[in-house]
């Protein structure tokens, strides 16, 4: 009787070539040669050679079947599309915008949705409703969102399952369809409001092809002949991201009394972000299952704040019951603060999924800049320049905002910079006798082992660190 055990074959080269030649002389004794040279061995080699060939994509075709160990990122979408989950499209940076004129409006000036201005750059914002400079007011603020504007529109097949192909991905977050003149509204994949089931889901497949899908099985369907108008705005992601106000003052679109209107962006504009990695959906795949679109566990607030287009780290600061107060703390993707109009937009986003009692209090990350110093002893031979410039890359990739999170790059084992983490990154350098750590400090500090971190606090490299003193090579 079997033992219940499954018992693998060999399938690389050399345990199939093995595992032949020890069968040969049990099938055909009469075969004694045994050289490279021999006809039949060289045939053995060619069958194994295959056989460890197939033996690779039998094993790469399993590993696409399992989330943790899926390459492809055909088979991440598939496998999350099995719990509901859609990887996030790249995402529009957002800033506030300021229409305004020389002197009090005679009447009231509309500024209508998806009025696209630009900067100096010629980088496109596109406004995301209206706006009114009301008579007797000099100026008025609405959101507005990078990327390119396009408008595609369809004729409806009144099938139970239609989709409509878009000819760029659209971003996460400037999306808008109609059917006729109404705005239907994105599928966020919660339970359904039975008083709103004009609803669409935004498919984007691993070649970045968009589709719009309307199906009977999910709320409503638009009827055969009627017109389906779609939005968007193909945006730079990161690109998108700008420093400082004052840098869009373009308006491009024309509507009555434009020529007499000015613009700015009185914010730095937040949030442009790539599409979602295999990495991140491998976590927040699962993440999802758990929070179940709901805000209630401290996870849960910060799975859900992850999950909103712009937002690159989260973090619900600890001490006040949840049930109470929350203050959540966001970095947008690029680093920095958020923009007001992305804070405003992300407590929207929660207000759909926590409990009402609850006060929730969007706080900005603190970074705290850490000062690195050290002296490094090098070999005779060691070039000065190439182990300066690699060293300090380490560094600088170390403390970048990518690599870090709230609490430091360790969060989940201990919060804080070590020097330890520092002694890690240069070890494996050839070139160094060895180093010596000087200092790391936060600014003013003084030089300790570890630099420990609050729950709100975000590590970055001080300007103009670090300071190496290279002592020795050439």
């Amino acid at each position: 009787m079997a033992d219940g055990k499954v018992q693998y074959t060999s399938a690389d080269y050399e345990s199939l070539r093995q595992n032949v030649l020890q069968l040969i002389p049990l099938l055909t004794p009469k075969w004694t040669d045994f050289n490279e040279s021999d006809l039949g061995i060289v045939l053995v080699d060619i069958f194994c050679g295959i056989g460890d060939m197939l033996g690779f994509y039998l094993d790469r075709r399993v590993n696409e079947n399992y989330i943790d160990t899926a390459k492809l990122r055909k088979s991440i979408i598939s496998l999350t599309k099995l719990i509901d989950y859609r990887l996030s499209r790249p995402t529009a940076a957002e800033t506030t915008l300021e229409f305004s004129v020389s002197s009090p409006a005679i009447n009231n000036i509309l500024i209508p949705k998806y009025t696209v201005c630009q900067t100096a750059g010629k980088m496109p914002f596109i406004t995301i409703e209206n706006a009114v400079i009301y008579a007797q007011q000099t100026s008025t603020t609405i959101t507005a969102r990078q990327g390119a504007l396009r408008t595609e529109t369809f004729t409806a097949t009144g099938d139970a399952y239609q989709e409509y192909p878009l000819t760029a991905v659209a971003a996460e977050n400037l999306l808008h369809v109609y059917v006729g003149d109404e705005q239907w509204t994105e599928d966020s994949g919660g339970i359904l409001n039975p008083e709103n089931y004009k609803i669409f889901r935004a498919d984007t497949d691993w070649a970045d092809k968009t589709k719009i899908v309307f199906s009977s099985r999910r709320g409503y369907i638009p009827g055969r002949g009627q017109t389906i108008t779609v939005r968007y705005a193909e945006t730079l992601g990161p690109g998108g991201n700008i420093e400082s106000p004052g840098q869009i003052t373009n308006i491009i679109t024309t509507f009555p009394n434009s020529e007499i209107v000015d613009v700015t962006n009185i914010e730095r504009a937040t949030g442009g972000k790539l599409r979602e990695s295999e990495e991140t959906a491998r976590l927040n795949g699962p993440a999802s299952i758990r929070a179940l679109n709901r805000a209630v566990a401290p996870s849960d607030y910060e799975h859900l704040a992850l999950k909103f287009p712009g937002v690159a780290k989260a973090r619900q600061g600890k001490g006040i019951p949840s049930w109470k107060s929350v203050n959540l703390y966001v970095a947008p993707a690029g680093g920095g603060a958020a923009s007001a109009a992305m804070k405003q937009s992300l407590m929207s986003y929660f207000r759909e999924r926590m409990c009402p009692t609850v006060e929730l209090y969007i706080r900005d990350p603190q970074y705290v800049e850490i000062e690195v110093e050290a002296n490094v002893y090098l070999k005779p031979h060691a070039s000065r320049v190439t182990v300066n410039r690699t060293i300090l890359g380490k560094i600088q990739d170390y403390f970048s905002f990518d690599k870090q999170d709230f609490g430091g790059a360790n969060a989940f084992d201990a919060k804080g910079v070590f020097i330890s983490d520092l002694y890690q990154l240069i070890r494996d350098i050839p070139d160094i006798k060895y180093i010596e750590f000087t200092r790391l400090a936060r600014v003013g500090g003084e030089h300790i082992q570890s630099v420990i971190l609050k729950e709100e606090e975000i590590p970055k490299l001080a300007e103009g660190y670090p300071i190496l003193t290279l002592v020795g090579g050439i």
